[in-house]
């Protein structure tokens, strides 16, 4: 048996392949390690890089360290087939615990990021138009490349972005459930499109989960517009708090 297929839990426990009727149950886990944390949750998600929770109901046993140990294995087994790459992961700040299990085993803080979120209920829209610039809805059939086009060149610079594929895209934005072309705002200048922002349904909250302007048309207030339309229409769709995070070192002013 390698690393990567350790199984050495507490007693009690056992380790088992996810599935798809895990998903509620993982994510409940999530928000349950936020609220004992005094964290605002937020939606579970990962791209390279690798997370893990423990239930608050089961920390202290060992099981983190173990969930760690098959991590740090499976990265072990990948280098072997594909070469030394950079292996992180992410805690809440207040989780000194995690901290100093990540540290002990070799990782280093190298990014914090802020979780903010504000109360909007009957939040109004006061921003006056920016000259120039209109905020319009997402348009079904002329703008899915559009909007997959202005956020990654909006994020192409920004820390550990990786190029996404427009069928990528299209997957993730266009044919899922949990998000809708009609929660998409686009900010044009001149007829083309120069910002984007886009929300989507984090009960009890509307999470933002993006908001970017070409480089070339930053410092004018656009951001500012795009958040604000945001915020008016989450609120309008009956959502007390808009919520959104943010990088501490983002070097754009966001």
């Amino acid at each position: 048996m390698n690393s990567a297929e350790a199984t050495d839990l507490p007693a009690d426990y056992r380790r088992r392949p996810l599935s798809l009727d895990d998903v509620d149950a993982v994510a409940g886990v999530w928000r349950r390690c936020d609220a004992a944390l005094g964290v605002h949750p937020e939606s579970p998600g990962s791209a390279l890089s690798w997370f893990a929770d423990v239930d608050p109901a089961h920390q202290g046993r060992g099981v983190g360290s173990s969930i760690m140990r098959w991590a740090l294995g499976v990265a072990e087994q990948r280098m072997r087939a594909e070469g030394e790459f950079e292996v992180q992961t992410m805690a809440s700040a207040p989780n000194t615990a995690a901290r100093l299990l990540f540290e002990g085993a070799g990782f280093r803080h190298i990014r914090s990021m802020w979780d903010m979120h504000r109360d909007i209920r009957g939040y109004d829209e006061t921003l006056g138009p920016l000259d120039g610039v209109t905020i319009r809805n997402f348009e079904i059939g002329r703008d899915e490349r559009t909007f997959w086009w202005v956020s990654e060149q909006a994020f192409a610079e920004h820390f550990n972005h990786t190029p996404v594929p427009y069928e990528s895209w299209h997957a993730r934005w266009y044919a899922t459930d949990d998000r809708h072309p009609e929660r998409i705002l686009l900010a044009e200048h001149d007829g083309a499109v120069v910002g984007e922002a886009a929300w989507v349904d984090s009960d009890p909250d509307g999470y933002i989960v993006s908001v970017g302007v070409l480089p070339e048309h930053r410092g004018r207030g656009i951001a500012r517009s795009l958040l604000r339309r945001a915020f008016a229409e989450i609120a309008a769709s009956g959502f007390p708090n808009a919520t959104l995070s943010v990088d501490t070192e983002n070097t754009t002013g966001a």
